[in-house]
């Protein structure tokens, strides 16, 4: 749907209802209407489309949350991409990142720069580390401990939340 929109290809016909849909890769220039510069540092992007009646948007269920229509993907094709794990940017990894935004988790942790007070030679630390950290450092095929903690606490009462 958002390639049609934004005139990136698609005819809009083929538009599947799904929850949540990894839609594919768009060009670089994409992420650049997002955010500028955008091409340079954004590997995906989860967009969320929420149902809107004559009144605005809905909340029906009342949990002071906008009623989600359905999300959509879409990956970067302005970067190189592996799915070994051990070169370039791994697309699991950022695949299961983004997949977290689908299911509405946010960035988590603390990202700095440690050792050399500041020099460019320090290294990126988290604090603590997850998959839903905001910055890509190396590949994370697995959830760990604070990501399973972010999606109980959005999902464990559902479906009376």
């Amino acid at each position: 749907m958002v390639q049609f929109i934004f005139s990136a290809g698609g005819s809009g016909s083929e538009f599947v209802f799904a929850d949540l849909s990894h839609a594919g890769w768009l060009p670089g220039p994409f992420f650049d209407f997002l955010v500028p510069g955008g091409s340079v540092f954004i590997l995906g992007v989860t967009l969320t489309f929420v149902f809107i009646d004559a009144s605005g948007f809905t909340d029906i269920d009342s949990n002071g949350k906008f009623d989600t229509a359905f999300r959509e993907i879409y990956y970067n094709d302005a970067f190189s991409w592996a799915d070994d794990g051990a070169t370039n940017i791994d697309v699991e990894t950022v695949a299961l990142h983004e997949a977290g935004h689908g299911l509405s988790q946010a960035h988590f942790g603390k990202v700095f720069l440690k050792g050399n007070k500041g020099k460019s030679n320090g290294s990126l630390q988290f604090a603590p580390r997850a998959v839903m950290n905001a910055v890509y450092i190396s590949p994370q095929q697995a959830l760990l401990g604070t990501d399973n903690g972010g999606h109980c606490s959005i999902w464990g009462q559902w479906p009376n939340n």
